[in-house]
């Protein structure tokens, strides 16, 4: 087989084993199977990140506590489905693992 027929391939195995995994983890109907805290609000998220209905699935509202400078981090995927355990406190961002200073900042 061709490298351009092998990478052909491999693309296409990992677009359908994200479309599976997706199609797994968040069901139509998986919301209703989920018991949410109601005690998290935004006036309770003191010090943390307030989102709404931003859990696994979008089902939950969630609060993500702030971690400091030199804590471990991953920097946040858009559209993964699934949220941060942390986020680094702001200003600092998370680069290489570690939330640390914007670059150029002064603090």
């Amino acid at each position: 087989m061709g490298s351009c027929a092998l990478l052909a391939l491999l693309v296409a195995l990992m677009a359908h084993q994200r479309t599976t995994t997706d199609a797994l983890s968040c069901l139509a109907n998986g919301c209703a199977l989920v018991d949410c805290d109601a005690s998290v609000t935004a006036a309770n998220c003191v010090d943390g990140e307030f989102r709404e209905n931003g859990s696994a699935c979008y089902c939950c509202d969630i609060c993500i506590p702030y971690v400091g400078a030199g804590s471990r981090c991953v920097v946040e995927q858009a559209g993964a489905g699934v949220p941060p355990a942390t986020l680094c406190r702001p200003p600092l961002q998370c680069r290489s693992g570690r939330c640390r200073k914007q670059r150029g900042s002064a603090e």
